[in-house]
């Protein structure tokens, strides 16, 4: 991997989390990132924001709202279920999607290519739901967006969705054992996700939601263990113990530490590990919540700035 360094200010627009999650792929330690465009990501932006000086975000606030809306508006139409009607209604919704507010700004805010396309699951039966997510690679490393949206229809329509999930972690480069782990979905078994985030016995769950906690109160001895290295990548379940991931997140922590406060570097992996953690158990009989703004610390929040708001908290301008 690249040992090739960068200055943030690059990725200075984007919201915080986003633009630590993508900075590795620009130096090549990492080959490609994504992001869910879920309501989660433009509610928790919003929240933050207009509870700030909501008079310095009136324009970014203005075209996330608009971008919200287009994705809760969007919607398509099935006379029936096949590859090609679905893949016609994904093109005519990706169009949709790409000339939102928020998509234009991600794409003229990464300096590489990024590609913002629906994404679509089965809800059971011949039921369709469908999201947005955003892909990022270095420039001129990114796949058709067509070729992305044809796989996901077909492994949709043909109940093969799993091969598109492969699909997924060799577009992000994860390791193939962590990928064969994840695909491992024995009914005797936990879920991949529980298995994965219980490889680590660090958290506190009584203080996730706590009023004025940090997620170093939520992970206080988080890289003690070696494995903390592992969560390099927002929504990536490694396999427990596994070296290769820990390499690859020791390779990524060390390229960002070249351009971003290691302080900000370090929540980034407690806030990945803790977002996997509070995901994983959203899976199990008992459920859990889906993350709210700040229930994971008060960096919860700051990651969800722009990162040029981001970098000058204390927290992080000190370091």
């Amino acid at each position: 991997m690249s040992s090739s360094s960068f200055d943030a200010t690059a990725l200075s627009s984007l919201p915080a989390f986003a633009a630590l999650e993508t900075a590795p792929v620009l130096v090549g330690r990492k080959d490609g990132a994504s992001i869910q465009m879920s309501d989660l990501y433009f509610e928790n932006q919003l929240s933050v924001l207009r509870n700030l000086d909501s008079a310095s975000f009136t324009d970014r606030i203005a075209a996330l709202e608009e971008s919200y809306e287009i994705v809760q508006n969007a919607s398509i139409h099935l006379n029936s279920l096949s590859v090609g009607t679905l893949e016609h209604a994904a093109n005519n919704v990706h169009e949709t999607y790409r000339s939102m507010p928020e998509t234009k700004r991600l794409r003229s805010s990464f300096p590489g290519d990024c590609l913002t396309v629906p994404e679509f699951v089965r809800t059971g039966g011949d039921g369709i739901d469908f999201g947005l997510r955003a892909y990022f690679f270095r420039q001129g490393d990114a796949p058709d967006a067509e070729e992305i949206i044809r796989r996901n229809v077909v492994g949709v329509v043909e109940d093969t969705e799993r091969e598109f999930e492969r699909y997924q972690g060799g577009l992000h480069g994860y390791p193939e054992c962590c990928i064969d782990a994840f695909m491992d979905r024995s009914p005797e078994a936990p879920a991949p996700e529980v298995r994965s985030v219980e490889a680590l016995s660090c958290i506190r769950e009584d203080r996730i939601g706590a009023r004025g906690a940090s997620i170093t109160d939520i992970l206080p001895d988080f890289f003690e263990d070696p494995h903390a290295y592992a969560f390099f990548s927002r929504k990536f379940f490694p396999e427990p113990g596994c070296a290769t991931a820990e390499d690859r997140g020791r390779d990524v922590f060390d390229g960002l530490t070249t351009a971003f406060p290691e302080t900000m570097v370090r929540d980034s992996f407690r806030l990945n590990y803790a977002l996997c953690y509070t995901l994983a158990h959203s899976l199990t009989p008992e459920g859990g919540k889906l993350p709210r703004v700040g229930s994971l610390g008060t960096e919860h929040v700051y990651a969800y700035l722009p990162l040029k708001n981001a970098l000058s908290v204390p927290r992080y301008r000190s370091a």
